[in-house]
């Protein structure tokens, strides 16, 4: 047998037809008679496909490729659906090896969904049992995938619908595994309210859906709504106990000025263990009937692949409010639709924009984007936890310079933080090799950089400025730490970008800070001070 790699195409070199993650038909590997042979492989053989990295196996079904001219070379054609499912793409390069049919588990009992509601004249029996029927015939059942069933009387087909495997007992350890359907497997056809009761013997190492905040800082609270809605999304015993309340996928808003960290909470979101991510952040296509195919397609990969995410990081540029662009309206409106269609299935639906005014009004109501989280300008606070996490371990920030610039930045977002820190960085790094002597040599033209100025100076700073970044062990040993006059340099040259716009905090003010207003600090003491200090005295003097 020859264990070269494969190469993978599309079939016929374009995007297949078959509709998304397709188990009838679309696990197909389609291999030249040629290479067929050479692998000791015939048309409907079971065929494990192997990357060259070792991450990735997937299992499919080797078939005669139509074309007798591609021979010459090395390649397998492969369907979209198998590309989906199991993460392939056209630049991998693979190898095919012969999986015999008694390695496939037998699946006891298998759950479906419809992927749209229409069964409604339908009984729970007949759709059981001719999704069994169709189970049976396909390739192999794969937990994700679709497949059509058609329900008949006779010879008059009464109903033809497509329906997604929601999970194949005996509960497998590696995801995607693929199952054969028999005569003696159990087919529960599952409505859009039921929920999956889990046997007593399956494993609870069921993955956890969070949003790790590791690496962010100042934004605590969102990161905890948006768990509880991971919460209430993925967890079935709540969605059993809850089933009015989470009857219906709501999507999420995430608002809040340029740099403020909506991106960095989207992309540790799309971390979690989802089994699709589709992200949205740019124009779809040239058209605007086109742009409503692809949002439609997203819609069906998304749900046939549950739990999934879908990300609009640019809400506002694909559906601007109203009265902007009507060709995004349009897209506006499809939005709506396909997600008032996604009822209960386990799709988030997230978007961000810099402005709520700018989305437009029909997607921000309780039945489409109920939960708004707003992703604020950092006060003095969040901006000292900002400093924390953005500090290296070999060149920390004390705690008190950390207070001292998070006081003085009013203004800055995170992204301004993270300029202001490197900059900072970078000058206690050009010190720090200075006062060492480990940089290069300079001539006597060559360019100074900013510590050579002032390198003294500073020195003098870091042995009594109390904030733990004193040089250490004497000698010419220099601490590595980012000091208060580090970033006093830096704040001369990053400005903060929520001054642009009209952004107020509360200051602190103290009695010294005002001046020339005695007799109202005065009245105002009189007023506020006396009835507590000289209750008495004001109690006689009234007569009481």
């Amino acid at each position: 047998m020859d264990v070269s790699p494969f190469g993978l195409r599309n079939v016929n070199n374009k995007a297949s037809a078959l509709p998304s993650r397709a188990l009838d038909g679309g696990l197909r590997v389609h291999i030249p008679l040629k290479h067929l042979n050479s692998q000791g492989l015939r048309t409907g053989d079971y065929c494990l496909l192997d990357k060259s990295d070792g991450a990735t196996k997937a299992v499919g079904v080797a078939w005669l490729a139509k074309d007798p001219g591609q021979n010459a070379k090395r390649l397998a054609f492969i369907e979209e659906p198998m590309k989906e499912l199991y993460g392939l793409s056209t630049e991998d390069k693979v190898t095919i090896t012969k999986l015999e049919p008694q390695q496939l588990k037998q699946a006891q009992k298998i759950y479906i969904k419809e992927l749209e509601s229409g069964s409604s004249k339908v009984s729970k029996e007949e759709i059981e049992f001719f999704a069994k029927v169709a189970l049976c015939s396909v390739d192999m059942v794969v937990p994700g995938g679709t497949f059509a069933a058609t329900v008949t009387a006779g010879h008059r087909a009464i109903s033809k619908q497509r329906y997604v495997v929601e999970k194949v007992e005996p509960h497998a350890e590696v995801p995607l595994t693929p199952y054969a359907c028999t005569a003696a497997t159990i087919v529960q056809f599952l409505a859009k309210d039921d929920a999956i009761e889990a046997p007593e013997s399956e494993p609870t190492g069921t993955p956890i859906f969070k949003v790790n905040s590791e690496g962010i800082g100042g934004l605590h609270k969102q990161i905890l709504e948006l768990n509880e809605r991971l919460v209430n999304l993925t967890d079935e015993l709540r969605r059993r106990k809850y089933p009015h309340l989470l009857k219906r996928a709501t999507g999420v808003l995430l608002y809040g000025p340029e740099g403020t960290g909506k991106s960095l909470l989207l992309r540790k979101l799309t971390e979690a263990p989802w089994r699709k991510v589709i992200t949205v952040d740019e124009p779809l296509a040239s058209t605007s009937e086109k742009s409503q195919s692809a949002l439609r397609k997203f819609f069906e990969e998304a749900k046939a692949a549950q739990p999934s995410l879908i990300v609009f990081d640019k809400l506002d540029a694909l559906a601007p409010r109203n009265d902007e662009n009507a060709s995004r309206s349009s897209l506006a409106r499809c939005i709506a639709t396909e997600v008032q269609k996604l009822e209960t299935a386990r799709v988030l639906v997230i978007g961000a924009t810099t402005r709520l005014v700018d989305v437009d009004s029909t997607l921000r109501t309780p039945e489409l984007f109920a939960d708004e989280i707003e992703v604020p300008v950092p006060d003095a606070r969040a901006r000292i936890d900002i400093l924390k996490v953005l500090q290296e371990r070999e060149w920390p920030i004390s705690d008190e310079t950390a207070e001292n610039i998070g006081g003085r930045t009013h203004g800055f977002v995170g992204r301004d933080l993270s300029a202001l820190y490197k900059k900072a960085l970078k000058r206690a790094c050009d010190r720090y090799f200075e006062q060492e002597g480990r940089n290069e040599p300079h001539g006597a033209g060559d360019a100074i950089t900013l510590a050579d100025t002032d390198t003294q100076q500073h020195s003098e700073q870091q042995k009594n400025n109390g904030n733990g970044e004193a040089v250490s062990g004497g000698g010419n040993q220099v601490a590595t730490a980012v000091s208060l006059a580090d970033f006093e340099d830096a704040l001369l040259q990053v400005r903060p970008t929520a001054m642009n716009e009209v952004f107020l905090e509360t200051p602190k003010v103290r009695w010294s800070d005002i001046g020339g207003s005695d007799s109202v600090k005065e009245a105002l003491r009189e007023v506020t001070e006396w009835p507590f200090r000289v209750s008495l005295t004001l109690a006689n003097v009234a007569g009481f």
